[in-house]
């Protein structure tokens, strides 16, 4: 199934508004067609252009045993941190605050058509006798593979040619010799003669005499004296197969179309409270608003009220959309926009407070359930300098 398909069957589905959970219960939960709830709790309406899921949750809680005992599961997998201070903190007090967060996944497809052929074979020739080429390249059916490329030829674009390299000879001139069959002897640069050089002595005695060079030539042994050998590409015929129709001397010409898909990622977090930001890319949350489908717009207050997350959806989307100035300038069509996934997501952030032997401090806990990230900066008794992240 391609991706247009899976596309074509979200756009279908139907929204679900969900009535607040209880406040007993909170943790990352999407509730879809409850059929125990009342059906007054549930409202169907109909969405062609995206699939969207509102939820409303409570952030859970944390305890002081939970924050010291997640403090010491941390420490465990450190190499410098003392463990017994953990347990001997005295935990004070822990404040839950909460960070927004907006994430936006985008999946671009390009295609782009090019010009192509390759050896004739004498197999049958899809031409326009066949039908109608299609008109538009984004009407072709294309299955991209797991690399994210893909290429298929276009249907009834192909034309049997004859070669232009070998102009229908499935020979061309040896790009080796120049079509002379022979190369210059490599050992003695085509001369056919080599030098060699003798030193002697003219009397027995070599510690008062003076040596004597003399230089003589000898015929190649490589060549034999013709200063030439046989050129090793075309055996010394000076001509070789055509490589661009491998010796056929006809080619079959088409049109391909190129596919790639792109993803395109960015997120934006706020309400920090100036702890790195990353954090909060490998913590948990609770999702507030998820929206998928091929043309989303910027969220809004009927989604959601944070204004910051607002804005950060519509700068994202901008971002992620084609460019609109090229297209119009080049007249080309690319690149589209074939699927998009926008969250947004409410991140607890728990500040604990601590006093050990009478100095004070705090670590940070951020996340729920299972994907909970500890910072703890001024954690007593560390030996190396390094945090605990």
């Amino acid at each position: 199934m391609t991706i247009p398909d899976r596309i074509s069957r979200k756009t279908r589905r139907r929204r679900h508004v969900i009535t607040p959970l209880p406040s007993d219960r909170g943790s990352e939960q999407i509730h879809r067609n409850d059929t125990s709830r009342p059906t007054s709790d549930v409202t169907d309406v109909e969405e062609n252009e995206a699939t969207k899921t509102c939820i409303c949750l409570n952030l859970p809680k944390l305890s002081k045993e939970q924050a010291q005992s997640e403090l010491l599961e941390h420490i465990e997998a450190q190499c410098c941190y003392n463990k017994k201070v953990a347990k001997q903190l005295d935990i004070c007090d822990v404040i839950m605050t909460s960070a927004w967060q907006y994430r936006l996944e985008t999946v671009r497809e390009s295609r782009v058509v090019v010009d192509e052929e390759e050896p004739y074979n004498g197999e049958k020739v899809d031409g326009p006798r066949r039908g109608q080429a299609p008109l538009n390249k984004w009407d072709i059916d294309v299955t991209v593979t797991s690399s994210n490329t893909a290429k298929k030829r276009i249907p009834h674009t192909s034309e049997r040619r004859s070669c232009v390299s070998c102009q229908g000879n499935g020979t061309t001139t040896c790009g080796y010799c120049t079509g002379n069959g022979k190369l210059p002897c490599y050992n003695c640069h085509g001369s056919g003669h080599t030098s060699v050089h003798e030193t002697y002595y003219e009397h027995s005695d070599s510690l008062n005499q003076q040596p004597r060079r003399v230089s003589r030539s000898e015929t190649c042994h490589e060549c034999g004296g013709s200063g030439n050998k046989i050129c090793c590409n075309c055996h010394g015929r000076g001509r070789g197969n055509c490589g661009r129709c491998e010796g056929r001397g006809e080619v079959v010409a088409y049109k391909a179309v190129y596919v790639k898909h792109t993803t395109l990622r960015g997120n934006k977090t706020t309400n920090t409270n100036n702890l790195p930001l990353q954090l909060f890319q490998r913590c948990g949350g609770a999702i507030v608003h998820e929206e998928a489908g091929t043309t989303l717009t910027p969220l809004s207050s009927d989604t959601c009220l944070n204004i910051e997350m607002q804005i950060a959806s519509e700068e994202l989307l901008a971002k992620h959309t084609p460019d609109v100035r090229h297209r119009e300038s080049t007249g080309r069509n690319d690149e589209r926009i074939i699927l998009q996934t926008h969250i947004v997501r409410l991140l607890p952030i728990y500040t604990i407070h601590y006093t050990h032997r009478g100095d004070k401090g705090a670590y940070w806990i951020v996340g729920m359930d299972k994907k909970m990230i500890v910072h703890a900066p001024g954690y007593p008794s560390n030996t190396c300098g390094c945090n605990i992240m």
